[in-house]
């Protein structure tokens, strides 16, 4: 299972403050999951999280996230960091 242990690590440290997030090897990476939806997963050097549809542009005007796709459309409420910004 190829994943980044740092970005890991990075990711389980960001939800800490959380309750009921659980941890889940998934999709050749780990995932995080609170009330049995996705929030953030890590994959190869990739992290990807969940916000809040009404949200959906926040993230992309820092230009540090890209749209993930899924069968050729962007997910609303879903962004994926870039991989070069800190990694």
């Amino acid at each position: 299972m190829a994943f980044n242990e740092a970005l890991v690590k990075k990711v389980c440290t960001c939800l800490s403050g959380f309750h009921g997030i659980g941890e889940k090897t998934a999709f050749p990476g780990i995932t995080f999951m609170m009330n049995d939806k996705i929030r953030a997963g890590v994959r190869n050097d990739e992290r990807t999280f969940r916000f809040a549809p009404e949200l959906h542009d926040v993230p992309a005007a820092s230009g540090n996230f890209r749209k993930m796709m899924r069968r050729d459309k962007a997910e609303r409420g879903i962004k994926k960091r870039k991989k070069s910004i800190d990694q």
